[in-house]
């Protein structure tokens, strides 16, 4: 009878490790109100937006709409949080927030969908380019591997 009831909970507890698991490859997390860019640099220019050349992970960057507020947060992995105020939001995915214009802003920096739109990367960093987290994973652990390796040999 003990074994029974150990078997059930080992079911009980794979099918919730799935269901997580499912909700966090495809991005649905209820109540969720944050939306996460995964950046990828490609060794040439792009071509109508799609990298034609080698592709290396960059950080990632985090944005929390705040439709009380109307601003967005944003997080670069490693550094300070900052903030662009006067924002249009629709949800999290999808919002509009109009800057004063700077060296590395344009005047207006959007998300449509979850895909940002525009950003203060696109002038400095051309060949950066957001892709999808099953995409961004697939370089970042092959080059996790590689910079163990390399360490190794020194």
């Amino acid at each position: 009878m003990a074994a029974n009831k150990d078997q059930s909970d080992i079911w009980g507890y794979s099918i919730l490790v799935g269901i997580f698991l499912l909700c966090w490859a495809f991005n649905w997390i209820p109540f969720q109100s944050k939306a996460v860019v995964y950046n990828v640099f490609c060794s040439t220019e792009l071509n109508e937006g799609v990298c034609t050349g080698e592709e290396t992970t960059s950080v990632t960057t985090l944005y929390r709409a705040d439709k009380d507020t109307n601003s967005v947060t944003y997080w670069v992995d490693g550094y300070s949080p900052s903030k662009y105020a006067d924002c249009a939001i629709v949800d999290f995915e999808n919002w509009s927030c109009h800057e004063k214009p700077s060296t590395f802003s344009p005047s207006t920096v959007q998300m449509v969908g979850g895909t940002l739109a525009t950003s203060y990367f696109d002038d400095i960093a051309p060949t950066k380019v957001g892709v999808s987290k099953w995409h961004w994973w697939g370089l970042k652990i092959p080059e996790y591997f590689d910079s163990i390796g390399k360490r190794k040999k020194k």
